[in-house]
């Protein structure tokens, strides 16, 4: 897992992973917060992944960790594989976002709002038209599991 996804560690790495000024995890609600965590999390370490899995435990359920964190790393492989940039994200304490985490956290909200047009965008943005209905899918089963926090 940790292949498809890119942890950079400065804002000023090329390919587009520069953050707006506006770009504050801080600003994010909780559930999506903890999303973003989630994915930031998985493409730090494999050995952080028991630190995932009891915080989805404390939020989400026990019966949920493992649907959820199946979710998780399906949306990465799908945004690595078939992702229109690089699929940047920063270290899981940073405070800004990259435009990519930026534009995958208006997905999830446009998902968590049901909100189809504000979700196509998004999609044609992060990912190559083959692959976009398959992230809005995916990012729709997400917004369900993260919907009670």
């Amino acid at each position: 897992m940790a292949t498809a996804l890119h942890l950079i560690d400065d804002i000023s790495s090329p390919s587009g992973g520069l953050p707006s000024p506006r770009a504050l995890v801080a600003d994010l609600p909780a559930n999506a917060r903890l999303l973003l965590w989630s994915l930031r999390l998985l493409a730090q370490n494999a050995a952080d992944r028991d630190v995932l899995r009891q915080e989805l435990w404390l939020c989400c359920g026990p019966a949920d960790i493992e649907t959820t964190l199946g979710a998780l790393e399906d949306l990465a492989a799908l945004l690595a594989r078939d992702g229109r940039r690089p699929f940047l994200l920063k270290p899981a304490d940073a405070r800004r976002m990259t435009a990519v985490e930026e534009s995958l956290m208006a997905l999830f909200a446009a998902a968590t709002r049901e909100d189809h047009a504000r979700q196509g965008a998004h999609a044609r943005w992060l990912a190559r038209p083959l692959a976009q209905s398959e992230l809005i899918l995916r990012m729709r089963r997400l917004a369900r599991g993260f919907s009670g926090l």
